[in-house]
């Protein structure tokens, strides 16, 4: 397994396609048929599979994107969260982490 870095590219594994997710107040049960979890995301974990069940996408991109989907008046949200939340992500399988040839 890759680890994320910051100008890699990241995407949705078919294990990630296959979850079934229920949100309840401000977190989410997320039930992964493929390894049998079950896990309990936050809003910030959640938000990175949506911006990503379209296509794969830069890491750079995927917590710009999140950054500006959760608008929060309390608190900006810590782009190490975000960069953390990927990496729980792929280390759970959900998504996979690939180095641009290019950077």
């Amino acid at each position: 397994m890759l680890e994320c870095k910051q100008h890699d590219l990241v995407g949705l594994t078919s294990e990630a396609r296959d979850i079934v997710s229920h949100e309840f107040d401000d977190f989410y049960i997320i039930y992964q048929p493929s390894s049998t979890e079950t896990h309990v995301f936050n809003e910030t974990t959640t938000e990175i599979l949506n911006c990503l069940a379209h296509s794969s996408a830069s890491s750079e991109y995927v917590m710009k994107w999140v950054s500006e989907s959760i608008v929060s008046t309390e608190n900006e949200l810590d782009p190490l969260d975000i960069a953390d939340a990927i990496q729980r992500l792929n280390e759970l399988g959900l998504i996979d982490c690939f180095e641009r040839e290019n950077q």
